[in-house]
């Protein structure tokens, strides 16, 4: 992630999104970096989050990535919603993967943003990739 700063009240706006957020809190999702139009999520793989082949399940990982791409348009004071976004998955992620989803903001164009998202696990494994395109709401 580049190094472009945010002030305190943006900072704080993003953290108070994720706390009024019961989706993300229930799966344990977690900040763990921000900055301008970029975000790094944190997820833990739980037994509640794995298919009948004892990986995760899709939902969860697709979940991630779509939380991912809301708070790095929060980071510009956006409130928006997911319009459109394509997930590929890579590699399995497996029960008690550390998961983590890296934002950044690709393009803006009037209220339309677009959003690249990687998912790795704790050894940068390439576990998804995806690209959202959000909206912003008045």
């Amino acid at each position: 992630m580049t190094s472009k700063t945010l002030d305190s009240k943006t900072t704080e706006n993003v953290h108070d999104l994720l706390a009024q957020d019961p989706a993300s809190r229930l799966l344990g999702i977690s900040i763990t970096k921000l900055a301008l139009g970029e975000c790094q999520l944190s997820m833990t793989v739980t037994d509640t989050m794995t298919n009948g082949y004892g990986l995760c399940h899709g939902g969860f990982i697709f979940t991630l990535a779509d939380t991912a791409l809301a708070f790095s348009c929060a980071t510009y004071g956006h409130a928006t919603v997911t319009a459109n976004a394509q997930i590929e998955f890579i590699n399995p992620a497996k029960l008690n993967d550390q998961l983590m989803a890296r934002a950044s903001i690709t393009l803006q164009k009037g209220r339309h943003i677009y959003c690249d998202i990687k998912i790795v696990n704790q050894e940068n494994t390439a576990i998804a990739l995806c690209r959202g395109h959000q909206v912003s709401i008045k």
